[in-house]
């Protein structure tokens, strides 16, 4: 864990080889990554694999599909156990960059969008050494578009972050602990 950092509302992990830096944090409605790529890095590529699950779980089916009106892409997974029993996930991913090249899978042949399989997801690569991509996950039903963030910078890290921070020393504010 000596490349890891973790505080209210902020996680960095720095790989091992290549060292690509990996940071999060949140907003009421999604999460914010931030991925920094080593310069001179021949790719830059996010990769989000939705046939991988946790411990004790399998993946029912997932899908992937792109929405051309917001250009994000959105998908579900159906899974049984890991989170204690069978679950449904949707989710809805954009990008502050336009991948240069991407792809997408289903049970380990490529293709093309829209997907459906078991093990289904898709790669990214970007020109950029920073890319940010945003996140919304629901357990209820497909979530709206990421634009309805608007009192938020959609891509600004910095921002963001500095909100959640504020929100989580305003909830503990309230709370002290003293003595030895």
């Amino acid at each position: 864990h000596d490349n890891e950092e973790a505080s209210a509302g902020y996680y960095r992990v720095v790989l091992d080889d290549p060292a690509i830096q990996i940071e999060l944090t949140a907003s009421p409605n999604s999460a914010l990554h931030r991925y920094t790529f080593p310069p001179g890095l021949s790719e830059n590529t996010v990769v989000l694999d939705l046939g991988h699950h946790l411990p004790d779980g399998e993946v029912l089916s997932s899908s992937l599909e792109l929405d051309t009106s917001t250009g994000e892409y959105t998908g579900h997974l159906e899974s049984d156990g890991g989170l204690g029993g069978p679950f449904d996930a949707w989710f809805r991913l954009g990008f502050d960059a336009q991948p240069s090249a991407w792809g997408v899978w289903a049970d380990g042949t490529a293709t093309s969008l829209p997907v459906e399989g078991i093990d289904t997801g898709a790669w990214f690569t970007f020109d950029e050494e920073v890319v940010q991509a945003r996140m919304r996950v629901s357990l209820v039903g497909p979530p709206p578009t990421l634009s309805d963030e608007a009192e938020l910078a959609p891509y600004d890290f910095e921002a963001n972050l500095a909100a959640v921070q504020a929100a989580w020393r305003s909830s503990l504010a309230p709370i002290q602990v003293w003595g030895g």
